[in-house]
């Protein structure tokens, strides 16, 4: 499925301290055991290959051999500090950031780490000059109103803490952050309207606003002794987002009459905030490393903070660094209130490690945790027809079912889930009735749409109605191949071959290396006399590792082609009204 389009803000680190970022869909490798060379240039070499296969052992080993030879030179202290931060080894990166600040002082990333060191330790003055002493440009252009902004308020100073913000507030796209930032600096100096103002402004918009958001706001409102407008806020939020089930902790919070803890207890946590703000930004769009580095920063200046844990386990995760998040969300405060959804994802990155058993084990023991809950045995169920285990998942999703007793429009997705296992078991009655209703729950679902009326075509039933859902299926996401296919089967089917050779030509094109699109194309171009475009097609099957019964399949159709050729010109010559 395609992203929406969206203006976005171009963020990145300096080049000296950015370049050569891993691309989020690198795959894990094992780690190996290895000792440190002779040479720097052996070393050096050893720890970027240890960097690029997430050897984080190995990397530190052979980065840290290579400094200790070469203790001054930029290229590589700029390497060596720059790991360190990004995989949070705070101490150690600002040591090595006040050694780069005296070759560089111009280093941007150094200037951050050490003025968030500064407001940590609460010498705000140093900070603020410090900040102050950078250009301005690219990345320094955003970050440092943000860091100068708290080290301001470290000094009690809000009128320049405010004014500090205000270039952030002409950056395309970043009016929340400016606006959050804005209201959190007001409330830490008890100007409550105005930091509602803000607030207001800031959330606006429920369906583009995150949950910490709605946290901040609801809190500050709780604070404030405006009980019922928090109340109506969160229900709120929940309406818009309905999957969010953390809104709801907050509402049984309320309900108690427990105050929350302030936003901001200090300055630290003001600057933590905006980096957090930041480095979501930066996650979003997809400039992942960065994000990660400020993270941790973040995290730096408020330790042990749930919210920031789970960011940077989520951007690890989308670096494919899945036992290294799980790391992370292990240290996580078992009694916070996210502490149930992160054994969740702990579970789902067990089964991305390949240790579905493990995975399987922990969901089924959050199943008896909390019976009522049907989210374990969804995300259990959901792993086990991910793994083709069908039968399993079936049992896992009738519990699911069970607990969610009065379905609403959100659970389409879970009868489509129990569908497609049913229809894998051979339980195809049962299966069609999970589609239908998943119909019934959300009616122009293209998933659905297409995955019915592609089960229909492939029985010979229904072809008329299976038409018209997957042509609908097609408008509302034309650009998914496996659609596509769709439609163009449905064309086969009924004997429209030119028109199917059409479709299934453009889901070829969306889904080069699908075996069963390519294996449909040949069939369809056989159809149409294309006898030689036909065996390529074919022929290329073979190098898309089809599953035995299809590999069977194709090598019988390049000794004989397709018979019944009587049978399909017939056919063709009916759907052409001849």
């Amino acid at each position: 499925m395609r992203r929406a389009a969206a203006v976005l803000l171009v963020l990145a680190l300096p080049t000296a301290c950015a370049s050569d970022q891993v691309a989020e869909t690198a795959p894990p490798s094992e780690p190996a055991v290895l000792s440190p060379g002779q040479t720097l240039w052996g070393n050096y070499i050893a720890g970027r290959h240890a960097q690029a296969i997430r050897d984080d052992v190995g990397a530190a080993l052979f980065l840290d051999a290579a400094l200790e030879q070469a203790p001054n030179n930029p290229r590589l202290l700029n390497r060596a500090f720059v790991y360190n931060l990004a995989e949070g080894h705070m101490e150690k990166a600002v040591g090595l950031a006040r050694r780069l600040i005296k070759i560089d002082e111009k280093s941007s990333i150094a200037n951050y780490t050490l003025a968030v060191e500064e407001i940590k330790l609460g010498h705000y003055k140093e900070a603020e000059a410090r900040l102050s002493s950078l250009q301005g440009k690219n990345l320094d252009s955003f970050i440092v109103p943000l860091l100068k902004a708290w080290a301001y308020a470290g000094l009690k100073d809000r009128d320049k803490a405010l004014a500090a913000l205000k270039p952030v507030s002409a950056k395309i796209g970043e009016g929340a952050i400016f606006k959050i930032q804005v209201a959190l600096v007001n409330e830490v100096f008890g100007a409550t309207k105005e930091a509602e103002a803000a607030f207001k402004e800031a959330t606006k918009n429920m369906r583009r606003v995150s949950f910490r958001m709605v946290e901040l706001f609801g809190s500050f409102l709780e604070r404030n002794g405006k009980t019922e407008d928090a109340k109506k806020f969160y229900q709120n939020f929940m309406k818009a987002r309905p999957r969010n089930n953390l809104v709801a902790n907050l509402l049984k919070r309320l309900d108690t009459g427990k105050k929350p803890i302030a936003n901001v207890p200090d300055p630290a946590a003001g600057a933590s905030e905006s980096l957090f703000n930041l480095a979501g930004l930066l996650q979003n769009q997809r400039v992942i490393e960065s994000a990660l580095i400020f993270s941790r920063l973040s995290l730096h200046l408020r330790p042990n903070f749930p919210v920031l844990q789970i960011q940077i386990a989520n951007i690890l995760e989308r670096m494919r660094r899945y036992e290294k998040a799980n790391g992370i969300y292990a240290e996580i405060n078992p009694k916070s209130q996210f502490a149930w959804s992160v054994q969740m994802q702990m579970a789902s990155n067990l089964d991305r490690l390949d240790k579905t058993d493990d995975a399987v084990k922990q969901l089924r023991k959050m199943t008896t945790l909390r019976p009522s809950d049907p989210a374990p045995s969804i995300a259990l169920g959901d792993i086990l027809r991910s793994r083709e285990r069908h039968v399993e998942a079936i049992v896992a999703y009738d519990q699911a079912l069970v607990k969610v007793k009065t379905p609403e429009n959100r659970h389409w997705s879970l009868f489509y889930a129990r569908g497609i296992s049913l229809e894998q078991s051979k339980q195809w009655p049962r299966a069609e009735g999970d589609f239908l209703k998943a119909l019934e729950l959300n009616a122009e679902q293209p998933l659905v749409l297409n995955y019915l009326g592609y089960s229909w075509v492939d029985r010979g039933q229904n072809l008329e109605r299976a038409q018209k859902m997957i042509v609908k299926a097609v408008e509302l996401r034309p650009s998914d191949g496996y659609i596509a296919d769709s439609l163009g089967w449905v064309y086969y089917k009924v004997g429209k071959y030119e028109r199917a050779v059409k479709e299934l030509d453009r889901a070829v094109e969306l889904l080069p290396a699908d075996p069963i699109i390519n294996d449909h194309l040949g069939d369809a171009f056989w159809r149409v006399g294309r006898y030689r475009e036909a065996k390529f097609q074919w022929q290329r099957v073979l190098g898309l590792n089809p599953k035995p019964e299809l590999e069977v399949q194709i090598k019988n159709k390049l000794k004989v082609g397709l018979k019944d050729a009587a049978q399909a010109k017939a056919k063709a010559k009916a759907a052409n009204g001849g």
